[in-house]
Parts: structure tokens; sequence; C-alpha cells
């Protein structure tokens, strides 16, 4: 119930309690009555209650009256039906006039912009200044970019009548304020011909974000529709497509169903349907509604050279078109993306997107999430996705969270100072390297150099040599005869970081070592002081265990998830899980179950809109979640508790503080 300080342009209080004594004399409501604090619910309902006291074809003025102060607390439904009783049974009353505009305001501003030709033409003699107000603020904004003068006395009009009533000086300064220039007040504008300043397309998409919070529908359809007239090419385009998509449906809602993105199709395809099982598996006889959307598509066949160093001129030909072809693929990719959260959204009202999985689409996929305000829990690996938009929440595994658990212990606990770090040269590799050396140097600790490696490789022994600062060309043996410390490497770091995963990395130590490295659990004499191995969550699977042998002992690793914590939790989902599949869940099942446990709970309680969501994602503490977390504590990202893993000679084992004696 919404108490105001206001200029009526009604009756005053006095008036609404005698008015039994007769009718409404002189068509008093539209002249504008200080009455001080008044509750516009209750004006509505003493009116209302009063119309069965006046005669018939007196009642024309208090059916106004009724409609007006509901239309204003927008209770719409309420507000048209008393419009329509005057035009119905009151057909030669001056107020049919007021109440066909009223009527025309509220069908636009649900969504019905064919409306607008009622608000233009109605006569603006005889109707509540109020409604004249919010008539002439919509024709503005309809009109604001086009030229002429029309806008211009749109203008002075919505800002002659805004002070009728609080509300209506609201819905002015929201929708106008922020649209005229430096220092421009509603006094100007009603005694000026001034020009408005140019409007940004950034204000414009404002004005369209702020109307459609306040789901004032036909604002932004028509602004809009005239955003898309006048920026044809703006980067916003799209976005403002969806707002439209949105206003124009009325955010269609379905409590209880989740949208989940994955690539079913394409190579990635068993990676999907096996995350779709831990998710169908994570259910455990909930009723949510999952709606699968697949997002794969078959990549381009890569162009190859013969010789890296010497292309001929067909390869570099070649390449060029792949990069053509490759880029025309990938915006194909992007509209097919973005069509399905319209579909999602738009379509199958979802509440909730889970995915993508693959990083190549995430940010498509965020942007249009974004646009279309559905709160997106995200699969990928990409650190950067939550920068689309207060919507986006990482749900997988976040690098940098893992990267600082893992500088906390070597820096803190190991004691180290000095790293290095042998990285694959691709995207992950070098975000991972920057990651890691934020984090170093954040506690006053260097990387001291780095190696980058081809992702493909599996011969490191050049890298190696490289990182131990050796000749480019092996000494000779008769060389090393003379001087057996020639070759030996210059180890002037304490531990190295690999941000590769448990299948090449054991390759990368072994190279290492056959450069006479001391490394693990291997000496090069009994002299030398091994250097430590860092890695992150793609070093925890069992056969890092034997592959790494003596070279990758006392490796320290990080993860959100390891199958064998002793939490009942855990343990209750891992023994579950190997029962239902026949294999015991690695981080990807765990992070696709947290993903639907976090959406059982948010649905546990009946979701009336995606903001609501939103919200309850925000602020909600969850339980039963398997991956170190109880939720985002205001952040975009889940919080949480990592696991410290070390590699012995024949086990994973997690590291404990030492008890204190």
């Amino acid at each position: 119930m919404r108490t105001l300080k206001f200029s009526s342009l009604l009756l005053s209080s006095t008036l609404f309690i005698n008015c039994s004594a007769g009718p409404l004399l002189g068509n008093q409501y539209r002249k504008v009555v200080r009455t001080g604090l008044v509750d516009v619910e209750m004006a509505a309902e003493m009116v209302e209650k009063n119309l069965s006291m006046v005669d018939a074809e007196d009642q024309s003025d208090l059916l106004l009256l009724a409609g007006e102060y509901r239309r204003l607390n927008g209770d719409y439904k309420d507000a048209r039906k008393w419009f329509q009783q005057i035009v119905e049974e009151h057909p030669t009353s001056e107020e049919r006039n007021a109440a066909m505009l009223g009527m025309a305001v509220i069908d636009f501003e649900s969504g019905k912009s064919q409306s607008l030709d009622t608000i233009r033409t109605a006569v603006e003699a005889n109707v509540p200044e109020t409604l004249n107000a919010d008539r002439y603020r919509i024709l503005y904004l309809v009109e604001m970019n086009k030229e002429g003068e029309l806008a211009k006395r749109y203008l002075n009009k919505a800002a002659k009548y805004a002070d009728a009533h609080t509300i209506t000086k609201e819905h002015y300064h929201r929708d106008i304020g922020s649209t005229l220039a430096t220092g421009t007040t509603a006094e100007d504008t009603t005694t000026t011909e001034t020009d408005t300043a140019v409007v940004s397309e950034e204000e414009r998409l404002q004005n369209i974000e702020i109307a459609l919070s306040a789901k004032d529908w036909g604002t932004v359809i028509a602004g809009a529709d005239a955003f898309l007239k006048d920026y044809p090419d703006s980067e916003f385009v799209f976005q403002i497509q969806a707002y439209k998509d949105r206003a124009t449906e009325q955010e269609p809602f379905v409590n209880n169903r989740i949208a989940v993105f994955l690539p079913f199709t394409g190579k990635y395809g068993p990676a999907a349907q096996a995350i779709q099982n831990a998710m169908k598996f994570g259910l455990d006889g909930a009723t949510l509604d999952i709606q699968f959307y697949d997002t794969g598509w078959e990549p381009l066949p890569p162009v190859v050279f013969a010789d890296p160093d010497k292309p001929t001129t067909e390869e570099l030909a070649a390449k060029a078109k792949w990069d053509q072809d490759n880029l025309a693929l990938m915006e194909s990719i992007q509209d097919k993306e973005r069509a399905l959260v319209k579909k999602a959204v738009i379509e199958d009202g979802c509440g909730v997107l889970v995915g993508p999985l693959l990083t190549d689409i995430a940010s498509s996929v965020a942007e249009a999430a974004s646009a279309y305000g559905i709160p997106m829990l995200s699969l990928a690996t990409t650190e950067t996705i939550v920068e689309n938009g207060p919507e986006i929440h990482q749900v997988q595994v976040s690098l940098d969270q893992q990267i600082s658990a893992l500088v906390d212990h070597a820096m803190d606990v190991k004691g180290w100072t000095t790293f290095a770090a042998m990285i694959p040269d691709n995207d992950q590799g070098k975000e991972a390297l920057a990651s890691f050396t934020k984090a170093v140097e954040a506690k006053n600790g260097t990387v001291l150099r780095h190696v980058e490696y081809p992702e493909k490789s599996t011969s490191f022994t050049q890298e190696a040599r490289r990182l131990g600062l050796k000749a480019e060309v092996r000494p000779s043996e008769k060389e090393l005869e003379k001087d057996p410390t020639l070759d030996h490497p210059t180890i002037d770091f304490e531990a190295l970081f690999i941000p590769d995963n448990h299948r090449r990395t054991p390759l990368i130590t072994s190279a290492l070592a056959a450069e006479e490295f001391s490394i693990g659990n291997f000496r090069i004499n009994r002299h030398a002081e091994p250097i430590g191995v860092l890695g992150l969550n793609k070093w925890n699977h069992p056969t890092v265990v034997k592959n790494g042998g003596q070279y990758m002992q006392n490796g320290i690793f990080v993860d959100a998830f390891w199958n064998e914590a002793p939490d009942e939790v855990t343990q209750s989902f891992v023994t579950r899980f190997e029962t239902e599949f026949g294999k015991k869940p690695n981080i990807i099942h765990a992070v696709s179950y947290d993903a639907i446990q976090i959406s059982k709970q948010i649905f546990n309680s009946t979701q009336t809109s995606r903001q609501s969501i939103q919200q309850s994602l925000d602020n909600s503490t969850f339980t039963q979640l398997v991956t170190g977390s109880t939720g985002f504590q205001g952040q975009q990202s889940l919080q949480r508790e990592f696991h410290i893993m070390i590699i012995k000679s024949d086990r994973l084992e997690k590291w404990t503080p030492p008890t204190e004696e």
C-alpha cells in the first residue's frame, strides 16, 4: 500500500466523506487540491464505496475518479474495469474521452503498441492531469530522437503535467529526467522552447532498462522500436531486441523449470551425455523440470603446414580461407546460441540456465542470458564470463580460486618464494601463468621465468633445457668428460608450476629429470635439493601416481572435489554414483551435480520471477554440495574451500594442517 505526499487532481478527503450529499459539482476532481498525506489505495476504495450513493446519470465522474486512482496505484485490471464502464454505460458523457485514453495508456504500458494511436489523438481537455502526464511522457519517449518539433511539444507537455502527482513526477524523472540537458528543469521546459540534448545510445539503453525493471512494457517496446530505427548498427542492437522480446511477452515464467545447455552433437557429445546423466542422477526424485538444449557443432578441420617454418603459398592461401570460413562459422554459432537462449526464456519460460560447457561459446550464451534476464550457472572454465552481467554465476571451479589456494599453501606452508613455470602454448596456459604470477607477486614472491611448449607436444627435452638456461647445443662427450657439470641446469627457483593435465605432466617431469633436474624424489646426487612441483585439478586422477613415478612424488595440486573426502555428503554422493554408473565421479560430475542441487534448493520455495531467483542465488546458503562450497556469499563465483592434495608413492593424499600440541 502506497502512502504519498501529493498534489491531487482529485477530491479532498473531506469531499470523499460528504459525497453522498449529491453529485460531484463542476468536475472538481480535475482541479489540483493539495490534501497532504493521502493513501492512494484507500482513496480508491472510498470512491468505489460511494458509487452506490450517486445517481446513475452522475456516476461517470466517480467512475473516472476510481479508475484513475487505481491506475496510479498500478492496479491496471481494476482501473480498466472502471474506465470500460464509462465507455459502455455513459457513452455520451464528457468523461468518455478520458476513459478511452486511460484504457489506451494501460494497454500500451501492458505491451499493446496498437493503442498508441488513441494516446496521440485523444482530446487533452477534461482529462485528469495525471493521465495527461503519463500520456505525454509516453509520446515523448516514442518521438524523442526523431527530427522536428513534435518531440519538443510532447516534452513540454510532459513536464507541464508531471507535478500533478508524486507518482507521475516519479515516472517523469525516471524516464525523461536523465535525457535532458544538464541544468534543464521541468520549469525550463514548460516556459521555453529549448532544444533537448542529444541523447547517447547508452542513456537510451538505460532508460529502456529502467522501464523494463518497472514492467512498463509499452514504454520498453516504444523505446526499443525508436532505438532500433535510430541506431540500426549499434553494439546494443541485440540487447535492445531482447528487451523488446521480454516486454512483448511480458516476461513469461514457469516456476521449477530450468534450461541446461550442453554440446550433445560433435566431439564433446560423450561428455555432454555423462553430464546429463549426472544431472538426472542429482534430481533424486525431485520434480525439477529440466529442459535440455543442444549447443554442439562440428569445428572445421584445421589447416596443417607440412613445414611450419616454411609454409607454401598454397598453404597460406588455404589458411586465409580457413580463417574467413571459421569466422563465419563462429558468427552463425553465436546466432544459434542466442536463439536457444531466447527460446528457453521467451517460449519455454525457464527460470535458470545451467551451462554452457564449452569456453568457445560461453561468452555469447552469457551475453544472451544477461540480455534476456535469466540467471545462469556457468559450467565453462573461463574466468571472465561473469563480466557479462550480474545474472551470470560461475559454478565451475574457478582458475583464480585454485591458484590462490595453491599459492597460499606453497608460500605460507612450504615457505617457497621463487618459482618458474612450464605452460602449454594456448590461452588456458597463458591465463594460468598470468593468474599464478599475480598471486605470487601479491605475496612478495617471484616467478623468475617460464617456458612454453606446443599444447599437443609429447617431447619436452628442448623446453627442459631452456628452463635450466642450458646451451641450445648439448656439449660433446669429450667436453663433459673434462667438466661433468658443464651441462647441469641452472636451478635458481624452489618450485615449478605446470598447469597441464595428468597425462602430459608426467612426461614433462621425466624430461626434466633427464636434463638433470632434481625433482620429486629424484636427486642427481645426494646433496641436491629437489624442486617442488605444483599443479591444478587436472592432475586429479589416480594414474598420475603410477605415471608420475618418483619425479612427481610430493607434487602438490588443488581441487574442490575429492572422492575420498570423509564427510557424509561427499561419501553419500560417491557411493550412490558408483552404484548407479559403475565408476567413481570426477570433478565434472561433481560440479554438474552441484548445479542441480543449487537449482533444487532455489525452487524449494515457489519463485515468482527470475528476479526472485537472482536474489535467492545471491543470498542463500546451500547444503548438500560436494565441491567445497556453501554459496556465492555475494560474489558471482561459488566461494570454495579447496583440498590440498599430495602425490605419494602409492596414492593421493589430502594434506591436513599439523595439530597443535
